[in-house]
């Protein structure tokens, strides 16, 4: 572990000995020359760490560069300001609900039909279009789903 005053840049106030003077050890020419050894000696290994540490990280490192080119940036400074018109209010259709607030799709049509294969079986798929929903909102079920619950769809 290092010492104090190189991990903080400045000397350890201890509070050991703090009460009485006279228990304190004495502190000799011998005992400050042999810390100061050990000093040098931890101020050099901690040296050695860190080159070689920085020469495996320059090995992996490198250069940064930015591409410059177009991206796809919304930039809200572009904005105007809302023009009201007539023609962009949307008319929806009214939805008829049950007792419990909740309503029913119908399907109108099968679109299309894909075979999905998985690892280890085979899975019929259809695209269905659903009533009050457009042509590109439709989504892919399994056949077997929709055959149990749209017959009339398979004829």
């Amino acid at each position: 572990m290092a010492p104090f005053k190189d991990l903080y840049g400045k000397k350890c106030i201890s509070l050991l000995y703090w009460d009485d003077i006279s228990e304190a050890p004495d502190i000799g020419l011998d005992m400050i020359r042999e810390m100061t050894e050990k000093l040098k000696l931890i101020h050099k290994q901690m040296k050695m760490t860190q080159d070689r540490q920085a020469k495996y990280a320059n090995v992996r490192r490198r250069p940064l560069c930015f591409e410059q080119g177009i991206h796809d940036v919304f930039h809200v400074s572009m904005l105007r300001k809302y023009q009201p018109d007539a023609s962009h209010i949307l008319q929806s259709d009214e939805a008829e609900l049950n007792e419990t607030p909740s309503y029913f799709e119908q399907s109108i049509q099968i679109l299309d039909q894909k075979v999905k294969q998985l690892r280890n079986k085979m899975i019929q798929l259809v695209k269905v279009q659903w009533t009050r929903h457009r042509i590109e909102e439709a989504t892919w079920e399994t056949e077997e789903d929709m055959r149990q619950r749209f017959p009339e769809l398979f004829h």
